[in-house]
């Protein structure tokens, strides 16, 4: 009974917003794995709280019907998209998956093998010395040896 009832004040206070958030849903469920980690509920959640908290402030109504009642419930459904994204990755049970309380949960990144340069210690990059040094050995005669 409490489910019908649900569903039926969804159905009147968001029927444009109801499908459009079930369409993002889907949307957003086909990027998993490819470049999602998981689905974004407190990304969708926050972003209806943001997008619907200042509508009431920005609005000021008018003398007909349609800009007192109509205009506000169009606008409306934009908050009741990203709502119902969010409660649709609640129901699908993506926040038992890692990452589903990420504001955007990408994918990490993938790890790299390690190069192989073809050494395993590094080189010896010391340059020439600043003040001349004694050689340790003379280098010996450099004249030619006489056989005969």
């Amino acid at each position: 009974m409490f489910d019908a009832i649900i569903l039926m004040s969804a159905a009147v206070l968001a029927p444009l917003g109801w499908p459009v958030g079930k369409a993002m849903s889907v949307r957003v469920v086909q990027l998993i794995p490819g470049e999602l980690r998981s689905y974004p509920i407190a990304a969708f959640m926050w972003a209806a709280v943001v997008v619907g908290l200042p509508l009431p402030l920005l609005y000021e109504p008018g003398d007909s019907l349609v800009s007192a009642a109509v205009a506000p419930w169009l606008v409306a459904q934009i908050p009741a998209a990203l709502l119902t994204a969010g409660i649709y990755g609640i129901l699908e049970g993506w926040l038992a998956v890692d990452g589903a309380r990420d504001w955007w949960p990408m994918r990490p990144a993938e790890e790299v093998d390690d190069i192989d340069f073809g050494f395993l210690q590094p080189d010896d990059l010391t340059g020439p010395g600043v003040f001349p040094t004694r050689r340790d050995a003379p280098p010996g005669d450099p004249s030619p040896i006489w056989r005969f």
